[in-house]
């Protein structure tokens, strides 16, 4: 009973947040919850200090926003101004109710942390990257460049599914295959001039 009411308030609270936005900007209409964890996936993704840092945050929205409502940065900052007013107590609710869906989405993809084996808790995740999680990781090697502090720590936050370890692993995989790649042309290279 007591979930129940601190459910119904964070709800309130979104839609107080909402209103004093002016509907949330776009248009005028409403932000939906996806839209809502993009966003904050998002201003993770894209720290201070990123240039024009909220342009690319609303072309990042636009390009991964299933509701195909287009935002200009105008409206992510409004958004987001308003997200930061929540109270502390709204905010866990919100941020507890994000994780029990993305928990669910992405069960079937990697088993989660309570029920893997002891193993797996601390060795990473074994299976082959994919095409997104390289984008990701890509994208967050150039986000937080080496004079971040926990670098890795924020590199693995953007990668869902992916330790530190497997990230760290990865790029030295990554870097190992470019310095073979250029030394397999050097070589070439050098033939040819013989």
């Amino acid at each position: 009973m007591r979930e129940r009411e601190a459910e119904v308030q964070a709800m309130q609270a979104a839609r107080s947040a909402e209103q004093a936005s002016g509907g949330g900007g776009g248009g005028g209409k409403g932000w939906n919850e996806d839209d809502l964890q993009l966003l904050i996936k998002a201003v993770n993704l894209f720290p201070a200090g990123t240039n024009a840092r909220w342009e690319v945050i609303a072309n990042y929205m636009n390009l991964h926003s299933v509701s195909g409502m287009k935002r200009t940065a105008k409206d992510v900052i409004n958004k987001a101004k308003n997200l930061q007013r929540l109270d502390p107590l709204q905010k866990d609710e919100i941020n507890r109710k994000a994780f029990e869906k993305f928990k669910k989405e992405h069960s079937s993809v990697a088993p989660s942390i309570d029920n893997a084996a002891p193993s797996e808790r601390f060795d990473g995740n074994p299976a082959p990257w994919t095409t997104e999680e390289q984008k990701l990781l890509e994208q967050a090697l150039k986000t937080y460049p080496v004079s971040t502090p926990e670098r890795w720590e924020k590199i693995a936050a953007a990668v869902p599914g992916r330790t530190k370890k497997d990230c760290m692993k990865r790029y030295k995989e990554l870097v190992e295959m470019v310095k073979a790649k250029k030394a397999a042309q050097e070589q070439v290279a050098a033939k040819s001039k013989k």
